[in-house]
Formats: C-alpha cells, structure tokens, sequence
C-alpha cells in the first residue's frame, strides 16, 4: 500500500477528533485520551505531520467553532434525530430537533447554537483564547455536571496549541 507521500499528497487538513469517555454509551475504548492531555496530543500529531514533511495548512486550527456553535450545521442520527454535536448521537435527552423527509429540519428550541455561542459571556471575557475557545465543549460541560451552558475551560490546552502554532508561522 502506497503512502499519501508517495503519491505527491503532502498539502493535508489535520482534523483529529479524539476519543475521550463517553457516558452516554456503554462501550469502552481501550486507548482513551485523558482531557487534560488533549493539547499536548493534538501538538504531537501536528509536529510529526510537519517532521515528515506535509505541509499543514493553517485552517488545522480552526479551532473552537463546533457544530454545536452553528445551527446549519447539524448532527443527524440514522432515524433522522438532530443532535447538537457528534458526542451526543444516540443520546435522547439531547435530541435538538428531527430532519424531515423533506430534507428541512423542525428544532424544538433545546440546545441552540445560539445557547452554545455564549456561553462565555460574563465568565471568559478576559481570557485570551476565547475567540478559539468560546467557552469550551458543550459535551465536556455535561460530562463534568455543568449543564449545556456551563463553561469547559480549554486554557492549558490552547496553551499548548499556540507553542506550536508559532512552530508552524
């Protein structure tokens, strides 16, 4: 089998999604990646991409702007439920609205992207990475008890994040 080098593919879009726990399904990953490690792996998987000579576009790092934040953006199951983003799949209680036939979508006014957009406000107005960050993984807010609208920090990891974003300019 041939590599992406050998066939003159090195202009590549790194988009890594990382498994974390999940407690919305009963199944169980053997290679979890601690939370508080996200921003050192994703570094990691972005500096051996540049070492074996791929050129990493820069919009790697559009980071922060989830499905959740953009309401055309959705997350559709096989039975046509809408969800706020991909780690609630399967989840009834965040079931966001139903994809009709039609191909138009009815929302039930849960979980907005609007909501997801600011849930920042008067909490991270002086953090330096909340253009990135917009008050962090509506996903991990609900994991760690906060709620929909509750604030997941991201700070140590965009710490990291920017190390190598500097690597990279």
């Amino acid at each position: 089998m041939s590599t992406l080098k050998e066939r003159g593919i090195i202009r590549v879009r790194i988009d890594p999604h990382l498994v974390h726990e999940n407690i919305f399904r009963n199944e169980y990953w053997d290679n979890l990646i601690a939370k508080e490690n996200e921003g050192d792996i994703l570094a990691k998987v972005w500096e051996i991409a540049r070492e074996e000579g791929f050129q990493v576009p820069h919009e790697a790092f559009r980071l922060g702007i989830c499905v959740a934040h953009v309401e055309d953006d959705i997350v559709v199951d096989p039975y046509g439920n809408v969800y706020p983003c991909w780690a609630f799949t399967g989840n009834p209680l965040y079931v966001k609205g139903t994809l009709n036939e039609d191909g138009t979508v009815k929302l039930n006014g849960k979980f907005s992207s609007k909501v997801a957009r600011e849930v920042w406000k008067g909490k991270c107005d002086n953090c330096p990475f909340l253009p990135m960050c917009m008050g962090g993984c509506r996903f991990f807010s609900v994991l760690n008890r906060k709620g929909f609208d509750g604030v997941d920090c991201q700070k140590r990891s965009y710490e990291e994040i920017v190390k190598l974003i500097r690597y990279f300019v």
